[in-house]
């Protein structure tokens, strides 16, 4: 059965919404991509399907792409683009407004890595891109 979730976030009230749908999403570091001709940032990310309660150590996952848009600056924090496979597990997505619409969206992944973009506006889109499937590894942090 395919989601089909498509979610387009223009305030700050909307990025909470796709944080929320894409926390404990997985990442391989080779699927970052910044286009500094486009201004975006395309991440294809495996998301943990949180919404569906599927039972106390499982969770239904799916494919999906992550698009920032708008970008003018983009900086990162203990990613090394080096390890191509390293998998980073992202907790959350935050705006820090400036001076409105422009601010800065903060990616924040386990082990103290982040992406801070510097926006003139904000836009991001979400879409789930194939089939879910089911995973035994329900994810858990300690706060």
């Amino acid at each position: 059965m395919m989601n089909g979730l498509k979610l387009i976030g223009m305030d700050e009230e909307d990025l909470e919404v796709i944080s929320s749908h894409i926390q404990d999403a997985l990442v391989y570091v080779k699927d970052i991509d910044f286009s500094a001709s486009t201004k975006q940032l395309n991440l294809a990310i495996n998301r943990c399907h949180h919404e569906e309660n599927v039972g106390k150590n499982r969770v239904k996952r799916s494919h999906a792409g992550l698009v920032f848009s708008h970008i003018d600056n983009m900086q990162v924090q203990n990613i090394n683009r080096a390890r191509p496979d390293q998998i980073l597990s992202l907790l959350n997505v935050k705006f820090d407004a400036s001076e409105s619409p422009a601010g800065t969206i903060v990616l924040n992944f386990a082990d103290n890595a982040t992406i801070k973009l510097d926006v003139n506006c904000l836009e991001v889109r979400l879409a789930d891109l194939g089939e879910q499937w089911m995973s035994e590894v329900k994810p858990s942090h300690n706060i």
